[in-house]
């Protein structure tokens, strides 16, 4: 029974950048990660560039990361879909536990989407501390075009797995949390700073309760920004920043950490503007979601500095996602940073139906 397999799914997370892949296994009562790999999709010079993103096939890149990745068993898989191809939505809904066609009806009459074309999946976002005798949204739907999913699924199948779910990134990072800080009941950020756009989540007891993506926040701005001021491809400048990262006042710099902070110093603040602005909303209409501290996800999470940099920006303690290793072991040696396989990683482990 799936139930009781040691084995989790093949995670696929088709990033807008890079295509992510990670298997996990259950050893007595724990997770270990059997093994991940990551393969970067085309960029302008690619072959594929002229083709528009939407009708691209991510087969070849699954494929790649499937002969990096030798230690993947199986064909069970799960897709991860980036938050550029999603839409959030926060609903209230007085019917308990409602059924999909009410969510779907009151999706149709709060949402100006042609819903006859998308397809969603919807969970609760109701929590104890919710202001009580308040309509205070409490179902949040992730909703994408039916042929968006069915191409996710098709690409898939196409490297020979066989997709048995499709996720979305803010339910992947908050299953992903729980491998982070266990199950405690507190109000945290998880903030991915994916190549194609930059999503806020308010985390609390392992769900996400409140879902924002930040406006044109994708880090693709950063990366090609980089690029282009010191004439290299976007994998170099990407390596640039995971090296030499962004320079701080309180701590001793490099002289190629102040010329990388010359250029995104602009990006940088409109994210901090961002958050800010989200905490901000948060502590006066929803407080109980006010975050006591921040995890980063995404390619942006692997930028040397960062953390510390918006720490002391934001007055909020952030760090970038590394599992506690009492909940997911990782191999001492690993190709690819652990931030950036987070949501392949919780991919994996909904073979135990883990939702």
């Amino acid at each position: 029974m799936i139930g009781n397999a040691k084995r989790g799914w093949i995670g696929v997370d088709l990033g807008a950048g890079a295509v992510k892949l990670a298997q996990v296994v259950r050893r007595r009562g724990r997770l270990e990660l059997a093994d991940a790999a990551i393969v970067r999709r085309g960029g302008p010079g690619s072959s594929d560039a002229t083709i528009p993103e939407a009708a691209r096939s991510s087969t070849d890149e699954i494929l790649g990361a499937m002969s990096l990745a030798q230690k993947a068993r199986g064909r069970p898989a799960a897709g991860v879909l980036s938050m550029r191809d999603c839409e959030f939505h926060a609903l209230y809904i007085k019917e308990p536990n409602p059924s999909p066609e009410t969510v779907r009806r009151e999706l149709s009459s709060s949402s100006p989407l042609s819903w006859s074309g998308r397809s969603f999946d919807s969970w609760s976002i109701y929590h104890p501390s919710d202001p009580k005798n308040q309509a205070v949204a409490n179902v949040g739907s992730l909703s994408t075009q039916a042929t968006t999913a069915d191409s996710a699924a098709a690409d898939i199948a196409g490297a020979g797995l066989d997709c048995q779910s499709l996720d979305g990134v803010p339910t992947a990072i908050a299953r992903a949390m729980r491998l982070m800080v266990g199950g405690r009941d507190i109000p945290l950020a998880a903030v991915d700073l994916g190549y194609g756009c930059a999503t806020y989540s308010a985390i609390r007891g392992g769900r996400p309760l409140y879902v924002r993506r930040l406006k044109k926040r994708g880090f693709q701005s950063n990366i090609g920004q980089l690029a282009e001021a010191i004439d290299c491809s976007e994998g170099e400048a990407l390596g640039m920043l995971q090296q030499h990262g962004i320079a701080s006042d309180s701590e001793a710099t490099t002289d190629a950490a102040e010329a990388i902070t010359s250029v995104v110093t602009p990006h940088l603040s409109r994210l901090e503007t961002e958050l800010r602005r989200t905490v901000a909303y948060l502590q006066s209409h929803r407080r109980n979601l006010s975050p006591v501290g921040m995890v980063l996800f995404g390619c942006g999470a692997t930028t040397a500095g960062l953390p510390g940099v918006l720490s002391r920006s934001l007055d909020v303690d952030v760090r970038t996602w590394q599992p506690d290793p009492a909940l997911l072991s990782v191999p001492s040696v690993l190709s690819v940073p652990p931030v950036l396989i987070a949501p392949a990683v919780a991919a994996s482990a909904l073979a135990w139906g883990d939702k």
